[in-house]
């Protein structure tokens, strides 16, 4: 049942035409309202508008009739939008609380953002809780470049359950993706405490990037992106890996498996390869990226890797340093990446680290080859 509303409308229908000119269209709410003006055109097989809107939105009496999303506080918004995408106007929520079980969770939302246009939006002030974890947050995207500021002190996000029609809509997604323009330019200052989110388990992770020509595809991008992630565990390879970006970084554990570190709850959903940080330097020159450092320090082993890859041609050329006494490469490219056992790379950092003695240089050549042939 819906709550009590009233409504004053002077709008002036064309059905010849096919369009309307609204002068004003008013719905009233409990402690809530809507004015709408403006115009519509729906001849021509098109549908267009040009709209002015002011909403005043109490949401805690509009929950029970929206569905299980628990919804509350306020939101206020003006603007003025057209179907030829014009934008400008602002929002504001005020201590806004929704959710949408088991996976997001959002308290205390305080937003206030303005548009002068679809490509000059900022998002001046954001804080609140997400799943329980305490956030502060800006944003603007203007011209093409995004700025985003984030702090959270802790981001807990349940799996999802995979269907069909994620899938595809992912599908569309990427396609979309593959058709945009040059790509966007991101400037990004990120600090998350606490992160438990799928596949991946961390104390605090920092990101801090200056990319441009970011896209799908990475083909012609530039700038640096500096990651680190302290203290946790890689709870699936497989899943990470099956992002084209992570698996050159990440297919070498399905090599080096029998070497590392697992969590000794064999059982537990949470097993995974623990470690004590991960450092990302990566430098892109027009679609080239460059592995300045990369590396994963684990309790037993670190896990170097150095060399680029190719967005442009999709040709990958690394080289992983296991601190196992096996050097591996990673080549082919990102669509079909191959894992190899690099026998000169390896014999090299045996002879540099022995203390050159036939004895030590054999010792340390035996101990690669029964790593490598562990994993057989």
């Amino acid at each position: 049942m819906l709550p009590s509303f009233s409504l004053a409308a002077e709008t002036i229908f064309d059905f010849k035409n096919k369009s309307a000119d609204i002068s004003q269209l008013n719905i009233k709410f409990p402690e809530s309202s809507a004015l709408l003006s403006g115009s519509i055109d729906w001849g021509k097989n098109k549908f267009l508008y040009k709209l002015n809107y002011d909403i005043d939105l109490l949401l805690d009496q509009m929950s029970a009739h929206i569905g299980n999303y628990n919804l509350k506080g306020r939101i206020k918004s003006s603007a003025k939008i057209s179907s030829e995408g014009n934008l400008a106007g602002v929002l504001e929520c005020l201590n806004v609380s929704f959710s949408y079980p088991p996976l997001i969770d959002v308290s205390g939302l305080n937003l206030k953002a303005s548009a002068k246009s679809k490509n000059d939006i900022s998002v001046e002030q954001m804080r609140g809780m997400f799943n329980t974890g305490h956030f502060t947050a800006s944003a603007s995207y203007k011209g093409n470049n995004l700025n985003v500021k984030l702090r959270m002190d802790k981001l807990f996000i349940k799996d999802s359950p995979r269907n069909n029609s994620k899938n595809k809509s992912a599908g569309r997604q990427k396609e979309k993706n593959k058709n945009a323009g040059s790509g966007t330019n991101i400037n990004a200052d990120i600090i998350i405490n606490e992160i438990n989110v799928p596949y991946l388990i961390s104390e605090q992770a920092v990101l801090n990037a200056a990319v441009n020509s970011v896209s799908e595809k990475m083909d012609k991008a530039d700038g640096t992106l500096n990651l680190s992630v302290t203290n946790g565990k890689i709870t699936n390879v497989d899943r990470l890996s099956a992002n084209k970006f992570a698996k050159v970084f990440l297919m070498i554990f399905n090599v080096l498996n029998n070497n590392i570190t697992v969590s000794d709850k064999v059982n537990s959903k949470e097993k995974g390869i623990i470690y004590d940080n991960m450092k990302c330097i990566l430098i892109f020159t027009d679609g080239l990226m460059k592995a300045k450092q990369v590396s994963i320090k684990m309790p037993l082993t670190t896990i170097s890797t150095s060399g680029t890859v190719n967005f442009k041609s999709g040709e990958v050329n690394m080289r992983v340093n296991t601190g196992l006494y096996a050097a591996m490469k990673v080549s082919g490219t990102l669509e079909n990446t191959k894992t190899s056992f690099d026998l000169v790379g390896t014999a090299a950092d045996i002879i540099a680290g022995s203390k050159g003695t036939i004895e030590n240089v054999g010792k340390k050549l035996g101990k690669s080859l029964q790593n490598i042939f562990k994993q057989q």
